[in-house]
């Protein structure tokens, strides 16, 4: 019952913290200039869900279409991030799952505290810390979707990792698997690599048996299956996945300790402009300070007090906190030759960000001392832990107005709204792209099914070899782009767009633009033309097939050519897992100049272009597997556990007289 109150007590506070972020009769969005583009996973797999009653493989809407699922920034795979979109929709829903989330935070602390075995003060403190903290704040303020939540599973990991290095039950396994499961199916691995690295400290420290290392074993494969339908994809087409890759810069020893002050400091300095990488804040510095000087008396005064918490974790967590502080420094020596001799930590840019692994440990640090002060006997320890319960109160009242200095709400506005209803009224039923000037204004574009061709900043999936033509058709232009500031105009002249319209609404104003020289979706062609090297395919040369119904991960076209060595092109990048068939029967794939094509026969032909990747569909029979594997390990548990329990009453009753 008492721990069931500290919870309550918890969640209320994050409750009224974060009101606004879960107010049904608000239509706010979260704020935050990259936040449309980065939860385009997610709503197109519920809108396509609604709409068609599945949901696809394939994304057409951003860039040259890109996988939905086989997708390093994809969140599909887990049910709490993409089930509240799919509930109540792209503005609603999530903020339902950031709520979702926050409270997951600050039950992991609370958790985490317990597991611990620290008392009832320290674990209210360090769940209402962590559930404050600036990491998870700015990320979230700043519309960074997946970074922000993704960092919610890592408490859930290492209770379940604590329980299943000193518990012979098999619930702390099931734990451990299923939030690192969901940690990596959060849409970013970037505190995949942390959180091992955490746990790999934790095993070196407290792991002493054989048994613990068969825990371990098990949970570790457990985990590698559930999570192949993510992983393996990605694995095999890794050097398909064009990422922009970290850029260290150079650092010193004194900027360790300007980094590591980060963790107790409320803004940025002018040295860290960018909230979302390097605001941290998750304990007053005053209030880090009273609490090492209240213990430092404290021993003075009475020796340290028997620690009921894991006796050695300060020093797993001051190593960590080193480690992860050191790295969020970027330029060390250290640092730099890993990134050269490993080249797929280049992946894990802004490396600011990893003060949030840091952070984490400051706030359990933070927790353990208030619990050695809450120990007392005589009156003066009793004065010391007061004191010591105000300054962590004083803190924790700081530290929550994170979610008022960083996260935001804002009207759900879009500027692209009015020009893409227009061109979609102009095309009904047509496959529809866009230039804009950049990626911060997508929502307009999920509503009316139009391709945002600026695409994914952060990620393109490339092309397959190339069979037929060069790269120079993937630098075609989409037919029409739309200009919000009269600034992105001179710039579309100069590519060649040509001005269609434009008018204003009140203070909104916008033109809309088109290039004569854009190919169609889907158009047939010669083959001779294609073999010209850096020839550029002119409209005329491009005959448009009218005839599509597009399915998202299917398109059917019906298509007759009377052209010489005719070939089909459609204007999606030819990433693997693309078929074909022509009137039924397979054929062979074509990557012509990195879009998907087919040669055909010069007759009426009916084609159906399909993605069907292989390896998601061998990942995720190994995912399947591995569930049913998992569940009947943890079933048999539960069996057993009911089994005993019904005999130790039996043999009770047995000897009643």
């Amino acid at each position: 019952m008492k721990k069931a109150l500290e919870l309550l007590f918890i969640v209320a506070v994050l409750l009224l913290l974060t009101f606004r972020f879960y107010n049904p009769f608000s239509d706010l969005r979260i704020s935050g200039f990259e936040f449309s583009y980065l939860i385009n996973s997610g709503v197109v797999a519920a809108d396509m869900f609604h709409e068609t009653g599945v949901i696809p493989l394939w994304n057409p809407f951003i860039g040259q279409g890109e996988p939905l699922v086989e997708n390093p920034f994809s969140f599909v795979l887990n049910p709490l991030m993409t089930l509240p979109i799919v509930w109540l929709g792209a503005i609603q829903g999530t903020k339902l799952a950031i709520l979702i989330h926050i409270l997951l935070m600050a039950t992991g602390g609370w958790a985490l505290a317990d597991t611990l075995r620290l008392k009832t003060p320290s674990r209210v403190f360090l769940g209402l810390l962590l559930g404050a903290n600036g990491s998870l704040t700015a990320a979230i303020g700043d519309g960074f979707y997946q970074m922000g939540l993704s960092q919610t599973y890592v408490p859930w990991v290492l209770v379940g990792l604590f329980h299943t290095i000193r518990s012979g039950k098999r619930w702390p396994v099931g734990l451990l698997v299923i939030a690192s499961t969901l940690l990596v199916f959060a849409g970013t691995y970037w505190y995949v690599l942390p959180t091992a690295i955490a746990a790999g400290v934790i095993a070196v420290f407290y792991v002493r048996d054989r048994q613990a290392v068969q825990r371990l074993a098990l949970a570790l494969v457990f985990t590698v299956g559930l999570c192949s339908v993510r992983i393996l994809p990605q694995l095999v087409h890794h050097h398909l996945v064009d990422h922009p890759r970290a850029n260290l810069r150079d650092a010193g020893i004194q900027n360790f300790l300007d980094v590591f002050k980060l963790h107790f400091i409320q803004m940025d300095t002018a040295e860290f402009t960018f909230y979302a990488i390097h605001y941290h804040y998750i304990l007053p510095a005053a209030a880090a300070v009273a609490l090492v000087g209240l213990w430092l008396i404290r021993r003075v005064r009475s020796g340290r007090p028997k620690r009921r918490a894991y006796a050695s974790i300060d020093g797993p967590a001051l190593i960590l906190i080193f480690i992860f502080t050191a790295w969020a420094q970027e330029g060390t020596p250290v640092f730099v030759w890993l990134y050269e001799t490993i080249p797929l930590l280049s992946q894990w840019r802004l490396p600011g960000r990893m003060l949030a692994a840091s952070s984490l440990w400051v706030a359990v640090m933070a927790a353990v001392w208030l619990d050695d002060l809450m120990q007392w006997t005589t009156r003066r320890e009793a004065i010391i832990a007061g004191l010591a319960v105000i300054v962590c109160t004083a803190a924790v009242i700081d530290v929550a107005q994170n979610w008022d200095r960083r996260a935001e709400t804002h009207p759900n506005f879009s500027e692209a709204r009015l020009p893409l209803f227009y061109l979609r009224s102009q095309h009904p039923g047509e496959f529809v792209s866009v230039l804009t000037r950049g990626f911060h204004d997508y929502m307009a574009f999920y509503e009316t099914r139009v391709r945002a061709a600026f695409g994914n900043p952060d990620y393109r999936p490339l092309p397959e070899t190339i069979t037929l033509g060069d790269q120079a058709p993937l630098n075609t232009p989409p037919e029409y782009a739309v200009d919000f500031d009269q600034e992105f105009a001179p710039i579309l002249e100069e590519i060649g767009y040509r001005y269609l319209l434009s008018t204003s609404v009140g203070r909104d104003f916008y033109s809309i633009w088109r290039h004569p020289g854009a190919l169609p979706y889907a158009f047939v062609t010669g083959e001779h033309l294609l073999r010209r090297p850096g020839y550029v395919l002119p409209p005329a040369q491009a005959d448009p097939v009218q005839q599509i119904t597009h399915h998202i991960d299917q398109i059917h076209l019906n298509v007759q050519s009377q052209r010489t060595g005719p070939v089909l092109v459609v204007r999606e990048v030819a990433y693997p897992g693309w078929q074909v068939t022509i009137d039924g029967k397979p054929a062979q794939l074509e990557s012509v100049g990195g879009w998907i094509g087919v040669r055909l026969p010069q007759q009426s032909v009916q084609v159906v272009f399909q993605y069907r990747p292989r390896w998601y569909f061998i990942g995720s029979g190994i995912h399947l597997v591995t569930a049913v594997a998992l569940i009947v390990c943890l079933a048999g548990a539960i069996l057993k556990r009911i089994q005993i329990q019904t005999g130790e009453q039996g043999d009770g009753r047995k000897h009643q007289p």
